[in-house]
């Protein structure tokens, strides 16, 4: 593995989850406004590289707009969204010609919704009680997951998991990944945050969405950098790629783990 991949997740791990446990709602609108910015700006690239041409400012301004009704407006976040859809289907109107304007119209609302909408789910758990617990829960497992299908792969993978996307990863891999997210999720729910835990059966719930969250996600960013014919999404985070590589498993389990949470509070009355 990259040594580069090692000095990067040294310095960036801890300032992340600092940002997270000790950082003030703004703070947290800050720093995932930029991680939205510099998301958005990767997946423009990958679609631009297919000749797509998203309107850039329409979904920049209303991913940031998004994230500051989420912190501060939660009520108010249906009308961005549908004043975003409007603003869409004006752009479509308005452009200089009609050819790629279908393309065009579909590859502005994927980027706005991949990476902005989806990790605006994020800070919509930071919001929530205990939501900060939720947050560091939600990224150290699916970095347990990542790490033990990484290491169980390389020793014992002899099956491939999708050949057809990402040739290197296997079922063995996918095991390992398991294991480790659920022994990670049973530590800090069963242990360290005793009282965030709903049970061993919530605890499960928890494991098995971000094991599969995190593998969908990884696929879905492989098939769209493959298609772009692109390695990685960015280059930002040396060793890693970009925003998009980093966080592509937390795109699918952000929203899971947010309707997990509150459909467990809507079964108990809460």
């Amino acid at each position: 593995m990259n040594p580069l991949r090692y000095i990067t997740a040294a310095v960036w791990v801890p300032v992340h989850l600092a940002i997270i446990w000790f950082g003030k709602p703004v703070h947290l609108l800050i720093y995932f406004g930029l991680l939205i910015v510099v998301g958005s700006l990767e997946m423009f690239g990958l679609l631009e590289k297919k000749g797509a041409r998203p309107y850039r400012l329409t979904v920049l301004v209303f991913g940031l707009i998004l994230i500051t009704a989420v912190t501060f407006a939660y009520g108010t976040v249906v009308y961005v969204l549908a004043t975003f859809a409007v603003a869409v289907t004006i752009g479509a109107v308005f452009r200089r010609d009609n050819a790629g304007a279908l393309g065009d119209t579909a590859a502005t609302i994927l980027s706005f919704v991949y990476p902005g909408a989806l990790l605006a789910f994020l800070i919509a758990i930071g919001g929530l009680e205990s939501g900060r617990v939720y947050l560091v829960i939600l990224f150290l497992a699916i970095w347990a997951t990542d790490t033990g299908a990484y290491f169980a792969g390389k020793a014992f993978g002899r099956h491939a998991l999708a050949p057809r996307i990402s040739p290197k990863k296997s079922i063995e891999g996918l095991v390992g990944g398991a294991a480790a997210c659920l022994a990670a999720v049973l530590v800090m729910t069963r242990l360290v945050w005793p009282d965030v835990s709903f049970g061993y059966g919530w605890s499960l719930s928890l494991a098995a969405i971000l094991v599969a969250g995190s593998v969908l996600g990884d696929l879905t960013e492989s098939v769209f950098k493959r298609d772009a014919g692109e390695k990685d999404s960015g280059w930002v985070l040396p060793g890693h790629g970009g925003v998009l590589d980093r966080f592509d498993g937390v795109f699918v389990c952000a929203p899971a783990v947010y309707v997990l949470i509150q459909a467990h509070n809507f079964y108990v009355g809460k």
